[in-house]
C-alpha cells in the first residue's frame, strides 16, 4: 500500500505547562478585571460621552433646569455623586456593576415622578421655588455594553490569554 505517513515527535511539555497555566486561573480574579473595566467605561461614559451605549444622544435637559446647570457640568454629571458610586461586584462566576444612589435607576431607564403626600412635589430650581404635580426624568442609559466596550473586553482577554502562553 502506498502512503503517508505522519509522525510527530515533539515534547509536549510547554503544552502541558500552558493547559496546566489555564486550569489554574482563578476565574473570580478574571471576572474582577472586568467588572474594574466596565466600571471605568461606565464612568467614561457619564463624564466625557454622555450618549448612551447605543450610542444615542441622551436628552437634554429641560430648558429651565439647563439654565441652571454650570458649564461644567454634564447631562448626568453635576457633583460627582453618581459617577464615583459607580463599582462592582464580581463572584466566583459572575460580575456586575452599577450604582447603589437612590436616583440612579430613574436615570438609567426614566421614569416620572408625583408626590406621595399632597397635590404637588415642592423645590428649588434656579434660586426659585417650583411646584409640579410631577416630574418626568428621560432615559439616559449609562450602564450597558458599546461596541467598543465589548472589544476592549475582548482585547483583555486576548491579552491575559497571551500572557499565559508566553
Amino acid at each position: 500500500m502506498s502512503g503517508v505517513e505522519f509522525v510527530l515527535e515533539e515534547d509536549l511539555g510547554k503544552a502541558t505547562l500552558v493547559a496546566d497555566q489555564i486550569s489554574s486561573v482563578n476565574l473570580a480574579d478574571v471576572l474582577d478585571v472586568h467588572g474594574a473595566l466596565g466600571v471605568s467605561q461606565t464612568q467614561r461614559r457619564i463624564t466625557q460621552d454622555q450618549k448612551a451605549p447605543d450610542g444615542s444622544a441622551w436628552k437634554e435637559h429641560s430648558k429651565g433646569y439647563g439654565a441652571t446647570r454650570g458649564g461644567s457640568q454634564g447631562l448626568l454629571h453635576s457633583e460627582g455623586d453618581l459617577v464615583t458610586s459607580i463599582d462592582h461586584v464580581s463572584g466566583s462566576d459572575d460580575v456586575s456593576w452599577g450604582s447603589p444612589v437612590v436616583y440612579a435607576a430613574i436615570h438609567q431607564f426614566g421614569g416620572t415622578i408625583k408626590p406621595k403626600n399632597g397635590a404637588r412635589l415642592f423645590f428649588m430650581m434656579g434660586g426659585a421655588a417650583v411646584a409640579a404635580s410631577q416630574i418626568t426624568i428621560p432615559a439616559r442609559p449609562y450602564l450597558g455594553l458599546s461596541s467598543e466596550d465589548v472589544r476592549e473586553h475582548e482585547d483583555t482577554m486576548v491579552h491575559f490569554m497571551e500572557g499565559l502562553l508566553t
